[in-house]
C-alpha cells in the first residue's frame, strides 16, 4: 500500500484520462465527448465506464393513454321517507258546566203556567208529498193522548168522528201559520199520522186477535220502515182510458183532499145506521166501495160525432159525486179487469196498505187481513 503524499494539494483534480471513450447516442444522434460535462463525473471525480455508456438503454414507450372510463352513474336519490303523522291527540271533553245558581224553585198558578211555558215540545220535520214541501210538527202531549182516546173509545163505529179528531189533531201539530190538513191530500193525513205515531208510540204493543183461531197476538210496529214503504207508495194522478162501446171514458184519478174524505164520511154516516156489528160491518163494506170512488177527480166523455165533454169532480159534494157514479155504466167502474175502481186498489191503496205490516198468527199460521196499523187504523 503506498504512502500519501503530505504535499499533495487536496483541491488538485486528477490528470485526465488516456483515452477518450467511443461517442454516445442519444436518441440514437453521436454526441462528442466534453469533458467539462458535470453528467460524465460525479462528485468526485471518478470517471464513469463509457463502455457501459456507449450503448444507452432504449427509451421507454410511452404509455398508452388512459382510457376513458364513463361515469359512474349518479346515485339515485335517496327517497326521504316522510315521518309518520302524529297520532291526534284527542280533544278533552269539556267538563259539564255547572249552573252558576242553584234551579229556582216555582210556586203558585203563575209558577205552573211559566213552567208549562218553558217546557214546551219537541219539534221535528214531516214532508207533505202533494206539495213536496217539509214542514215542522211538535210531539204530541199527553193531553193530545187523552183526547184522542177518549174520542176513539166513545164513537167506536163513528169513522167521520174519529176522521175529524184526527184532522184537528194534525193541525194542532203541525207548526205553519194557516195550515189547514183539509186542502191536502189523503196521503199527506195518513203519512204524517204516521210520523206522529213513530215519534210517540213506536215502543207501545199491538194487540191484534185471530179472526182464525181467536188467540191474542202481541205485535211491535217498526214505524221507521213503515214511513220509507209509505215513501214508495206515493203516486202521482193517472189518466185510465176504458172504451165502452163506441164512446171513450178518460177518468183521472188520485188522492182525494182530506175535505172530500171528511164530506165523504160525514154525509155516509148520516145516511147508514147500524144496530149490531154484522150489520155495521156490511156497511163497512159498503163504505170502503164509496171511499175508492172518492178518487176519481174527473171524467172526459168522448162519443162519435159529438163534442167532448169533461167535468171535474174535486169540487162536487159527495151526493153529487155519488149522483154522477151512479148514473155509469156498472163495468166501468167495477168490472174485475179494467173497472176504474179495480185500478184504483191496484195502483193506490194497495201499495198504501202493503206499507204496514203484515204478520201471522203465533198459534195457527193465518195472515192477518190486514197489515198491523193498517190504513184502517187511520180513517
Amino acid at each position: 500500500m503506498s504512502e500519501e503524499n503530505p504535499n499533495k494539494n487536496p483541491w488538485e483534480f486528477p490528470p485526465p484520462p488516456k483515452h477518450l471513450p467511443e461517442p454516445r447516442l442519444v436518441n440514437g444522434i453521436p454526441i462528442s465527448y466534453d469533458p467539462t460535462d458535470t453528467d460524465e463525473t460525479d462528485a468526485i471525480g471518478k470517471v464513469i465506464d463509457s463502455e457501459t455508456e456507449s450503448t444507452p438503454a432504449p427509451a421507454p414507450a410511452p404509455k398508452p393513454a388512459p382510457k376513458r372510463q364513463k361515469p359512474a352513474p349518479a346515485p339515485k336519490p335517496r327517497a326521504v321517507e316522510k315521518p309518520a303523522a302524529p297520532a291526534p291527540v284527542p280533544a278533552p271533553e269539556p267538563e259539564p258546566q255547572k249552573p252558576s245558581a242553584p234551579a229556582k224553585t216555582l210556586t203558585g198558578v203563575a209558577a205552573l203556567s211559566k213552567f208549562k211555558q218553558a217546557l214546551g215540545a219537541g219539534l221535528f220535520p214531516i214532508k207533505l208529498f202533494s206539495t213536496d214541501e217539509s214542514v215542522m210538527m211538535r210531539e204530541l202531549t199527553v193531553t193530545d193522548q187523552k183526547t184522542l182516546s177518549k174520542t176513539a173509545l166513545v164513537n167506536g163505529s163513528r169513522r167521520d168522528v174519529i176522521f175529524n179528531a184526527q184532522c184537528a189533531l194534525v193541525n194542532s201539530c203541525v207548526k205553519k201559520d194557516g195550515f189547514d190538513i183539509s186542502e191536502y191530500t189523503e196521503f199527506d193525513r195518513i203519512v204524517i199520522l204516521a210520523r206522529l205515531y213513530q215519534q210517540n208510540y213506536f215502543d207501545n204493543d199491538i194487540h191484534y186477535t185471530c179472526p182464525k183461531c181467536g188467540k191474542e197476538n202481541v205485535y211491535k210496529l217498526d214505524f221507521g220502515k213503515i214511513l220509507n214503504k209509505l215513501e214508495d207508495a206515493w203516486t202521482e194522478d193517472k189518466v185510465y182510458v176504458i172504451n165502452n162501446g163506441d164512446r171513450e171514458f178518460h177518468f183521472t184519478v188520485g188522492w182525494p183532499k182530506v175535505k172530500t174524505i171528511a164530506d165523504f164520511y160525514a154525509k155516509y154516516y148520516k145516511t147508514y145506521s147500524a144496530s149490531n156489528e154484522k150489520v155495521q160491518s156490511t156497511i163497512d163494506q159498503l163504505s170502503n166501495v164509496e171511499y175508492l170512488v172518492m178518487f176519481i177527480k174527473g171524467i172526459e166523455l168522448f162519443s162519435p160525432g159529438a163534442d167532448g165533454l169533461s167535468i171535474d169532480l174535486n169540487d162536487l159534494t159527495y151526493a153529487d159525486r155519488t149522483d154522477l157514479i151512479d148514473s155509469l155504466p156498472q163495468g166501468l167502474v167495477f168490472d174485475d179487469d179494467k173497472g176504474v175502481i179495480t185500478r184504483v186498489i191496484a195502483d193506490f191503496t194497495d201499495p198504501l196498505n202493503k206499507a204496514f205490516q203484515y204478520e201471522k198468527c203465533a198459534y195457527c199460521g193465518a195472515e192477518t187481513e190486514e197489515g198491523i196499523g193498517s190504513i184502517a187504523d187511520f180513517t
